[in-house]
């Protein structure tokens, strides 16, 4: 099952959304001229908006990445979910930052109800 979302962007009026210290192993991936770029990575801090981490290499200011996160809970207890977003990387000073442009959460390969499997 997919579902995905676009993020709706606050008006001037409305609060900025607010960043959580969240600590995820994650997975990104990025297309470019030279060639594609892979690495993994540490989260610090997301929002609905954005997503703070430390990356293994390679991001550079304005690329465009998917980052996959294993979501920390089972959905009904035995199925592992994953958070896939769509960003634009839009700072990169030891810690990247990115702006949210699509999310999407998306299902895996079940495991045995009641088992969690490794990770």
């Amino acid at each position: 099952m997919l579902t995905t979302q676009t993020p709706r962007r606050p008006a001037e009026t409305e609060r900025v959304s607010v960043r959580y210290a969240v600590s995820l192993q994650l997975h990104y991936r990025v297309k470019s001229k030279p060639g594609p770029v892979e690495g993994f990575g540490q989260t610090i801090m997301m929002s609905s908006q954005d997503i703070v981490f430390v990356p293994s290499d390679g991001l550079k200011l304005g690329m465009n990445a998917e980052i996959v996160l294993d979501w920390p809970r089972l959905r009904d207890g035995w199925i592992h979910l994953q958070l896939v977003l769509g960003v634009t990387i839009t700072g990169n000073h030891g810690v990247v930052e990115a702006q949210i442009v699509t999310y999407t959460l998306r299902t895996c390969e079940p495991t045995e109800p009641g088992r969690e499997s490794e990770p």
